[in-house]
């Protein structure tokens, strides 16, 4: 589970860069990212959730700036 919470670090961090997505505003209604979690899928984006605090300090930094909200369905 760890290591996949990882993938989706690494693939939303790559997103970020590739598509220059702007940082998420002050207010936290513009840019940035969300993460959508459905069904089985959601098992992986908890775990990305539970892992933060182990990935390195620039990718928390990333994420930090531009993971505006986590949603879970179904």
């Amino acid at each position: 589970m760890r290591d996949g919470g990882q993938e989706i670090a690494l693939f939303l961090m790559r997103l970020i860069v590739k598509e220059n997505i702007p940082k998420m505003s002050g207010e936290g209604n513009e840019g940035g990212v969300v993460l959508l979690g459905w069904s089985l899928g959601a098992l992986t984006t908890l775990a990305f959730l539970a892992n933060l605090s182990t990935y390195p300090g620039e990718a928390r930094e990333i994420l930090g700036s531009y993971l505006r909200a986590f949603l879970i369905y179904g």
